[in-house]
């Protein structure tokens, strides 16, 4: 219960969650040199400025950068690249009934409350995801590094909002289990289907953390489609 995996985008479920969508129409050549310098300066530092020059130059002669392979190619350098980090998905509401049906095995498991307001926690650097009806592309070259996160990581299909999502995003570590300290969760919510095996389970490993959590029962309302949820009188 002290590590959070962190996942790589290629595993959602949505076909256009965290893909590549790139409109080359306002890209020039300009564009183009800036990107091919940038990049060669990367791949060989120790190249001097002239001779990058003169190896940008001849690329932009070929043309090639103009064909439909060449930029397919490029888009799928990019979604490599995007593929390879690693993405945490949380969510700010603890009861929505298909969050539970989907993520928590039909209401038989469990949902961990997380503390976000330590500013030093991995947990604090979460950012909420943002909701659109209209699939908006990147724009080859032209959108800073800012705005394509928020475009690939941090834009979902308007049908997503019941989700209210938020996502941590580690482009340095990418894909892996990152530990997080015992005050980082503050609460569990016991399924409102979790069978009495499961949940003794359960209350036997909170019981072992050395920081106290607090602990809910989930449970159906009796007159609205809706959960409640119920303080556990053995909290630990």
């Amino acid at each position: 219960m002290n590590e959070l995996y962190l996942g790589s985008p290629s595993r959602f479920n949505d076909p256009f969650d965290a893909k590549v969508n790139v409109d080359f129409s306002r890209a020039t050549a300009q564009d183009w040199r800036r990107l091919f310098m940038g990049g060669l300066k990367k791949a060989q530092p120790n190249l001097s400025y002239q001779k990058r020059e003169k190896e940008v130059t001849r690329i932009m002669k070929t043309g090639r950068y103009k064909d439909a392979a060449s930029r397919n190619a490029f888009i799928s350098h990019l979604q490599a690249e995007v593929d390879r980090l690693g993405i945490a998905c949380f969510s700010e509401i603890p009861t929505n009934i298909l969050m539970w049906s989907h993520y928590a095995a039909s209401h038989t498991g469990v949902c961990i409350q997380f503390d976000h307001l330590n500013p030093n926690s991995l947990i604090a650097t979460a950012q909420r995801v943002d909701y659109s009806d209209d699939y908006e592309p990147l724009r080859a070259l032209l959108d800073d590094e800012v705005r394509q996160v928020e475009k690939v990581f941090l834009t979902k299909a308007g049908c997503w909002r019941y989700e209210r999502e938020l996502r941590i995003i580690d482009i340095e570590q990418g894909v892996g289990v990152r530990k997080l300290p015992p005050s980082a969760v503050r609460g569990i919510i016991l399924g409102c289907r979790m069978e009495a095996p499961m949940r003794e389970s359960v209350l036997s490993i909170i019981a072992k953390r050395p920081r106290q959590v607090e602990i809910f029962q989930a449970r159906k309302n009796s007159t609205k489609f809706a959960l409640d949820l119920e303080k556990v009188a053995e909290a630990v």
